[in-house]
């Protein structure tokens, strides 16, 4: 008995050890979003809300970029560089990663009208990048415009590590440096908070329920066995 005991508390003693300690990885919907670009305004005002294609259905932000569907997307008219594109993610989180998607040729737009990647070759450039902060006011760079197949999987997905509650793109440049910026979709990459500690208090109520149910169906593990 002892000896089935000593496996099973052996058992119970890696499972404390090493379960809390895998992250739960999940994708965010941000709840809210705003979009500014340079164009000028009569009075040669800059800095101004982006105007989208008059087919764009409104709300735009929330009910196309970030309504958890690559289905729906925007336009943006212009265009006039930089476009700033800023999300708020409805709380602070562990954030690996944005990924931004693209609608397919023919869907507010083609190739030419998807964001270049981060670098000084063709169809690049150098300033593009994504920022993370806790607030509007305090911005810290999370990580660039990476290569991707604008062609089959239309996503640029941006890698890094942060705690943030906002995001932010900035798009100096597309493909096209004459196009328009075309989005499908706006998802943040994140993993849980203090996923250790939750997995260990866990583990403490889980485990012994798992070990009378043992008992219970198995009764045979704690009888004695001979020598």
């Amino acid at each position: 008995m002892f000896k089935n005991i000593k496996k099973i508390g052996a058992a119970l003693v890696i499972a404390v050890l090493v379960v809390p300690h895998f992250v739960l990885a999940g994708s965010v919907t941000p709840s809210q979003g705003s979009c500014r670009d340079d164009q000028q305004d009569d009075n040669g005002a800059v800095d101004l809300a982006c105007v989208y294609n008059t087919g764009d259905s409104a709300p735009h932000l929330t009910g196309d970029v970030m309504d958890g569907s690559s289905s729906t997307g925007i336009h943006i008219n212009g265009p006039n560089y930089p476009i700033l594109f800023t999300v708020y993610l409805g709380a602070s989180y562990n954030v690996t990663g944005l990924n931004i998607t693209h609608g397919p040729d023919g869907a507010w737009g083609g190739s030419a009208n998807r964001i270049a990647a981060t670098g000084s070759g063709a169809n690049q450039n150098p300033n593009n990048k994504v920022q993370y902060g806790p607030s509007t006011s305090e911005w810290y760079d999370f990580g660039t415009i990476p290569a991707y197949d604008d062609d089959n999987d239309l996503t640029a997905e941006v890698t890094g590590s942060a705690t943030a509650s906002y995001l932010r793109i900035w798009n100096y440049e597309n493909h096209g440096d004459a196009a328009a910026w075309s989005i499908a979709e706006i998802t943040a990459i994140t993993t849980i908070p203090n996923t250790p500690e939750m997995g260990v208090w866990a583990l403490l109520v889980i485990l012994p329920i798992m070990f009378f149910v043992v008992y219970k169906s198995k009764p045979e593990l704690f009888r004695p066995t001979t020598a």
